[in-house]
C-alpha cells in the first residue's frame, strides 16, 4: 500500500512536466509580403508555402492548415463588406485572422530592398498580448536560390532558440564585419562560394571562424584565399587583367649612308656621224568620195487626248459617314449613362459617407449594380466611338476616291524604205 502511494505521488509530479513538454503552440503562417515590389508573385508564393513546410517539420509548433486559414479569410472580408480577400499584409488584418483561428501566435514575413541588398524579416505575434515577442533575419541577394537559403537560416535560428532552456539567456552568434575595398571595375565578392556584394565597396557581416573569401571581375583573374576571420578588417585586392601586355617597343639604330663611289675618268670615243639619207618623194592621195546625203521628213508627234477623272465610289462614301455620324450619336448616349449610373451610386451611399462600415446590404447591393451598369455603359461607348471613327475613315477614303478613264489614243505605225534614207508615219483613228 505504501508503495501504491509513492507511485501515485510520482505520477501527480511527472504528468505536468510532461503535459508542458508535450504543449505546442499553435501558430498561423502568414503570406510573405514584398516591399520592394521587384519579385516575382509566383515565387512569394511558393517562398510562403516552403516557409509552412520547414516551421511543420520542426516539430516545435502546430501549424494550421493553409485551406482553413483561407476560408477563415474570406468570411472575414464577407463580414467586414471588403471587395477582395486576396492580400493580408497589414496588421490590423493579420491578427483578427489569428485570433479567428484560435492561433496562439502568428508569423509575419516581409522582403525589403536596401543598399542592393535584399532582407527577410519575419517576426512572431503574440495574439494574446498583440504584441511581437521574437524576430529573426536574414540577407540574401534576391534569387530564389537565395531565398530559400534565408528561411532555412531563419528556421533554424528559430530552432536554436526554442533549444533554449526557460530563463537562460540565448548566447549571440559571434560575428564580424569584413569590408571589400578594391579599384578594379565590376567586382563582385562571394564568401564560401556564395556571392555577398554584386558591387564592391561594400560592407557583410561574417561569423567567426575560417572562410574562403573571393574576389572576382570579367576581364580580371580571380583571387580567392582562406582567411580566419578572428575580427572586423578590410579586404582590399586589386585583381590584375587577363588581357595579353603589349609588347615592348624597341627602337633600331639608323644605318650610315653609304658613300658616294668616286667617277671614274672615261676613255674619248670616236662617234661615227650617219651618212644623209635621200628624202622620198610624196605620194599623190585619191581624193575622199562624198559623204551620202540622208533625207530625213519630219515627223509631227502625235497629241495624246487627256483622260476623265471619275469618283466611282462618292455615294458609298457618303452612305458610310452616315453609318459613322448614327454611331456616334449612340455614343454620346453611353457616356451620358455613364454619369447618369454613377451619380445614382453616390446619390445613395452618400448619406454614409461618414460611416461607411454602416451601409445596409441591400443598399450595398444596389450602389454595386448602378456601378456595373456605369462600367457597362462605358465599355459600350468606348466600342462606338471606335467604330464610328473608323466608318469615318472608310467613308472619307470612299468619297475622295478618283479614277482617270483613259481616251482612246491614236495608233501609229512606222515604215521605211529600206536604205534608212527616208521614214514617215501614218495615223489612223
Amino acid at each position: 500500500m505504501k508503495r501504491l502511494f509513492v507511485l501515485l505521488i510520482a505520477a501527480m509530479l511527472v504528468m505536468p512536466a510532461l503535459s508542458a513538454e508535450q504543449k505546442k503552440f499553435k501558430i498561423a503562417v502568414m503570406d510573405v509580403e514584398d516591399q520592394s515590389g521587384t519579385l516575382d508573385p509566383n515565387i512569394l508564393k511558393s517562398a510562403t508555402e516552403y516557409l509552412r513546410s520547414k516551421l511543420v517539420a520542426t516539430g516545435l509548433y502546430v501549424v494550421i492548415d493553409k485551406t482553413r486559414q483561407q476560408e477563415k479569410l474570406k468570411g472575414l472580408i464577407k463580414d467586414s463588406k471588403k471587395e477582395s480577400y486576396m492580400e493580408c499584409f497589414d496588421k490590423n488584418c493579420q491578427v483578427p485572422l489569428g485570433q479567428a483561428l484560435a492561433a496562439d501566435n502568428i508569423l509575419r514575413s516581409s522582403i525589403t530592398l536596401f543598399a542592393d541588398v535584399y532582407t527577410m524579416s519575419t517576426e512572431l505575434v503574440d495574439l494574446a498580448k498583440e504584441a511581437t515577442v521574437a524576430g529573426l533575419v536574414a540577407d540574401f541577394d534576391g534569387s530564389p536560390k537565395g531565398m530559400r537559403n534565408a528561411i532555412n537560416k531563419i528556421i533554424d535560428d528559430m530552432i536554436a532558440k526554442a533549444q533554449v532552456p526557460a530563463g537562460q539567456k540565448q548566447a549571440e552568434p559571434e560575428s564580424f564585419v569584413l569590408q571589400f575595398e578594391t579599384t578594379t571595375p565590376g567586382v563582385a565578392a562571394f564568401v564560401d562560394g556564395e556571392q555577398v556584394c554584386s558591387k564592391v565597396p561594400c560592407i557583410r557581416d561574417v561569423m567567426k571562424g575560417r572562410h574562403s573569401v573571393k574576389m572576382s571581375a570579367p576581364g580580371y583573374k580571380t583571387r580567392e584565399e582562406a582567411m580566419i576571420v578572428e575580427e572586423s578588417r578590410i579586404v582590399k585586392w586589386d585583381l590584375v587583367s587577363t588581357a595579353p601586355a603589349p609588347a615592348p617597343v624597341v627602337a633600331k639604330p639608323a644605318p650610315a649612308p653609304a658613300p658616294a663611289p668616286k667617277p671614274e675618268p672615261k676613255p674619248e670615243q670616236i662617234v661615227a656621224q650617219p651618212e644623209p639619207q635621200p628624202e622620198p618623194e610624196p605620194v599623190a592621195q585619191a581624193e575622199p568620195a562624198p559623204a551620202p546625203v540622208e533625207v530625213k521628213k519630219e515627223v509631227p508627234a502625235p497629241v495624246e487626248p487627256k483622260g476623265k477623272v471619275t469618283h466611282p465610289y462618292l455615294w458609298w462614301g457618303v452612305g458610310t459617314l452616315g453609318v459613322a455620324a448614327a454611331v456616334f450619336g449612340v455614343s454620346w448616349y453611353f457616356s451620358a449613362e455613364v454619369g447618369n449610373n454613377l451619380k445614382k451610386r453616390d446619390d445613395i451611399l452618400n448619406p454614409y459617407a461618414g460611416d461607411p462600415s454602416a451601409v445596409p446590404y441591400d443598399v450595398y447591393r444596389k450602389a454595386l449594380d448602378y456601378e456595373d451598369k456605369a462600367q457597362f455603359n462605358d465599355t459600350m461607348r468606348i466600342v462606338m466611338f471606335s467604330v464610328s471613327g473608323a466608318f469615318a475613315v472608310a467613308g472619307t477614303v470612299l468619297a475622295v476616291w478618283w479614277k482617270t478613264e483613259p481616251a482612246d489614243a491614236p495608233k501609229v505605225s512606222f515604215f521605211f524604205d529600206g536604205s534608212t534614207v527616208y521614214a514617215g508615219a501614218t495615223f489612223s483613228y
